[in-house]
C-alpha cells in the first residue's frame, strides 16, 4: 500500500510539472533561494546577537521567513500531488480497504509537511518574543 501511495504521489508531481502547476513552479523558483537562506540564517542571527547588531538579526529573521515561505508553498504542492494520486488510483479499481490505506498513508505524509512548517513558524515566533523581551 505504501509503495502504491508513494508512486502515485510522485506521479502526481510529474503531472504537476507537465501541466505547469503554478505552486510547483513557484516552489522551484524559490528552492535555490531557500537553500542559500537556510545556510546563513543562524550564522547571521548569531553574529547579530554576538555583536549586538539588531539589523543583522532582522536580516536573519528575513532569511528565516524565506524558508518558512518555502515550507508554506510546499503544502499545496504536496496536498495537490496526493489529491491527484487518490483521484487516479480510484479509477484503477483498487478495493476500498486498499484505498483507505492509501488515503491514510498520503494524509500522514502530508501532515509531516504541516508539522514542519508549524515548528518553523513557532521557532520564529519564539525567537521574536525573546528578542522583544530583551528590548
Amino acid at each position: 500500500v505504501a509503495a502504491i501511495a508513494v508512486a502515485a504521489h510522485e506521479t502526481g508531481h510529474a503531472v504537476q510539472d507537465h501541466t505547469d502547476y503554478f505552486m510547483l513552479k513557484l516552489r522551484k523558483f524559490l528552492g535555490p533561494i531557500c537553500v542559500v537562506a537556510s545556510k546563513f540564517v543562524w550564522v547571521v542571527i548569531f553574529i547579530g546577537l554576538i555583536l549586538g547588531y539588531f539589523d543583522l538579526i532582522i536580516i536573519g529573521l528575513a532569511l528565516m521567513g524565506v524558508t518558512i515561505l518555502f515550507q508554506l508553498i510546499t503544502l499545496p504542492v504536496e496536498f495537490d500531488a496526493s489529491r491527484r494520486a487518490v483521484q487516479y488510483l480510484e479509477t484503477v479499481g483498487y478495493d476500498e480497504e486498499t484505498m483507505t490505506g492509501i488515503r491514510k498513508m498520503l494524509r500522514a505524509a502530508a501532515f509531516t509537511y504541516v508539522a514542519s512548517a508549524l515548528a518553523s513558524l513557532m521557532q520564529m515566533i519564539r525567537f521574536l518574543l525573546n528578542i522583544k523581551k530583551r528590548d
